[in-house]
């Protein structure tokens, strides 16, 4: 089993970026590092100035040459869309909401407007939007432990 000094608030961000964030990640086997490769184009473009066809490039060949790193990397999956309808519904079932809002959110996360819409409802109720973010940061730092422990990769403990 691997052990890595890995920051794992970092990790948890980054299993669950999401598609907006037009980024892949990395961690490197050696140092525990977190490392992100932009995937938008012009992004790309910028960086290397028309060296090469940026949709054409293979991404972790371009972190290992972005790092210059000769060590191993392992691919650092976004799961957001995997995990976003677990934590939602996590979250009405651990959490004591008034009923008016507890069906308000259930009718988003079967509506059209999934997250987005289950955000925006929660930002009209402040206290119940701090409940959800904690909440969040919690899901999100287990299933980076999980993540760990899925690939071989011993937990760091923290003192």
């Amino acid at each position: 089993m691997l052990e890595l000094p890995i920051n794992l608030d970092e990790l948890a961000f980054v299993l669950h970026r999401g598609p907006e964030m037009n980024m892949e990640c990395f961690l490197d086997c050696e140092t525990g590092e977190i490392i992100y490769i932009p995937t938008e184009t012009s992004a790309l473009s910028a960086m290397f100035q028309s060296l090469f066809e940026p949709e054409r490039m293979n991404v972790e060949a371009l972190a290992r040459d972005i790092t210059r790193r000769d060590t191993a990397l392992k691919y650092i999956p976004d799961n957001f869309s995997l995990v976003v309808f677990e934590l939602m519904n996590g979250f009405l079932e651990s959490t004591s909401i008034p009923d008016y809002l507890k069906n308000r959110l259930y009718k988003a996360i079967h509506g059209n407007g999934g997250f987005s819409e289950f955000h925006s409802i929660l930002k009209g109720a402040p206290k119940f939007l701090k409940k959800f973010i904690q909440f969040r940061d919690e899901f999100y730092l287990c299933k980076a432990i999980e993540w760990l422990k899925d690939n071989n990769i011993l937990v760091p403990h923290k003192n």
